[in-house]
């Protein structure tokens, strides 16, 4: 999973059309969507233990349901505050430099909202004992990750990393 969302540093770096900018603002907005992935990391050590020690599933199933709703609209919202102000926001933060965050950002909320929910099931894949699910579905993330990254980065750039990314944890996700 770690391979998953870092391969495309190494796609945007070596792409002719990507400048040392392009691949600043590009590990910027990567860097912004795994810090939103911490809560998730931090419920999934939760719901490990719970389901490894057999608790109420249907209690369970139906606490990752709300959860998984809330996220996708934390998300949301922050997907609209990133559409209306997120070049302002990000020029502001961290420089004049970071005036390309604002459309792979937005692209890439929706992988980070996958991401998010792969986390709690993976800690519930895990504590039922089937790891073999999560290291599948993994591979099948990088699998789309890599073989896009190595026909569109070229060309697109970051625009494509970001889509590419959004779609392989999409895959995961659907896994």
């Amino acid at each position: 999973l770690f391979l998953v969302y870092r391969i495309d540093y190494l796609f945007v770096n070596m792409s002719p059309v990507c400048t040392a900018a392009d691949l600043g603002n590009y590990i910027q907005v990567s860097k912004l969507g795994q810090m939103l992935l911490i809560i998730p990391q931090i419920i999934g050590s939760v719901i490990f233990p719970r389901t490894a020690s057999g608790f109420d599933r249907k209690e369970l199933n139906t606490s990752l349901m709300i959860i998984a709703r809330l996220f996708a609209q934390l998300y949301f919202i922050i997907l609209i505050v990133v559409v209306f102000a997120g070049h302002w926001l990000f020029t502001w933060l961290f420089g004049e430099t970071f005036n390309e965050m604002q459309l792979p950002f937005i692209i890439l909320i929706p992988g980070i909202f996958c991401l998010s929910v792969v986390n709690l099931l993976s800690a519930y894949f895990a504590g039922k004992g089937k790891v073999g699910v999560n290291v599948k579905g993994a591979m099948l993330g990088l699998f789309v990750v890599v073989i896009l990254d190595y026909f569109f980065v070229p060309v697109y750039g970051i625009i494509a990393a970001a889509a590419i990314s959004t779609l392989g944890y999409a895959v995961h996700l659907a896994y």
